[in-house]
């Protein structure tokens, strides 16, 4: 019943297209020729499925065919939300499975539990598999239509859509394998997955990165604003990043303050060992008798040991030279740091 309700909505679809673009009445009438040529000849029935019918939309790229600039408009907005519809399924099918995961390796116990729960994953492992073929069908037409309504660089905007990107904030694509409970990576080297990153998440299009919950111009098209649950998990995950790196900053600034202290206090104890190889009376123990010989002797191991305080600040300085001006620039750059060992 679905199927015949399709099929005449399909027919009364095509009568209306050819109204406006009547040369695609000869492409259909010769392709149906063709095509009852081949079941005729290979025994086939001549019968198709609705949804197997080729619609001719303009991304179809029919050559003879002069499709009004309208229609072609028209397509790309509507190939443009199906795009934006399948991203926004992906973010939420990764974030459904990240929590199904996590619940079943802190809650599953048990075979019934365990089974309920690997169904759960097997039915999000196959809608990821579906939004996946949803969005490259809905990219392959808008790379067909890009030169035509003047688009450049399609491949930059909508980005190629693998099994591995469907994941969610807390995984590193580069180590995510489809049906696993993937781990996140170092968190200062892992890379959010790009659905996450892309223009589609409520970022304006001329770079602005505010995250906001308006909506916003793309391409001469309005278009929605994500849910508030994934605008909610990014600034969840912004601030976590934030933290991270406020933590970090301090970390730097305690290691700077440490390795100024160790240069004063190597500077410190060499003053006070010069001072105590000038000050004689400082060598006068009780009960000892201090010659000549035994003062030089002492005096000796003071200067040694002021040069070993100031040799070691000397090359605490040198050794971080080049540190504050790579801290300045975020840590962009390299050190020049020569091994050198001090006796």
């Amino acid at each position: 019943m679905k199927s015949t309700a399709l099929l005449h909505k399909i027919e009364g679809w095509i009568k209306i297209q050819e109204v406006y673009t009547p040369s695609l009445h000869a492409v259909r009438t010769a392709y149906w020729d063709n095509w009852r040529e081949e079941c005729a000849s290979t025994g086939r029935s001549a019968d198709i499925k609705p949804e197997k019918i080729d619609l001719l939309l303009p991304s179809s790229n029919q050559r003879n065919v002069g499709y009004d600039p309208r229609l072609i408009q028209l397509e790309w907005e509507l190939r443009h939300g199906q795009v934006m519809d399948a991203l926004d399924a992906a973010r939420e099918t990764s974030r459904l499975d990240a929590y199904v995961r996590g619940d079943k390796v802190k809650f599953s116990r048990g075979q019934r539990a365990n089974t309920r729960s690997n169904g759960i994953l097997d039915r999000l492992e196959k809608r990821k598999e579906t939004v996946r073929l949803t969005y490259k069908a809905g990219r392959d037409a808008l790379m067909a239509l890009a030169p035509k309504v003047g688009v450049l660089n399609p491949e930059k905007l909508y980005p190629e859509l693998k099994a591995t990107d469907i994941v969610s904030l807390r995984v590193d694509p580069s180590l995510a394998k489809p049906g696993r409970n993937n781990e996140a990576g170092s968190e200062g080297n892992r890379q959010i997955p790009w659905i996450w990153r892309h223009f589609s998440i409520g970022v304006e299009a001329n770079g602005d990165s505010s995250l906001h919950e308006s909506e916003y111009l793309s391409f001469g098209m309005k278009h929605y604003c994500p849910t508030n649950v994934q605008l909610k998990a990014l600034r969840i995950e912004w601030c976590r990043g934030m933290a991270r790196a406020e933590r970090w900053k301090e970390e730097v600034m305690l290691l700077v303050e440490e390795h100024r202290r160790v240069v004063e206090f190597f500077e410190h104890r060499s003053r006070w060992w010069g001072v105590r190889a000038r000050d004689e009376d400082s060598w006068n123990l009780a009960g000892i008798s201090c010659n000549n010989t035994f003062q030089e002797g002492r005096r000796a191991y003071a200067f040694r040991q002021a040069a070993l305080y100031n040799n070691l600040a000397r090359r605490g300085r040198e050794m971080w030279n080049d540190v504050p001006q790579f801290i300045a620039g975020g840590g962009r750059g390299t050190l020049s740091v020569e091994e050198e060992v001090v006796e």
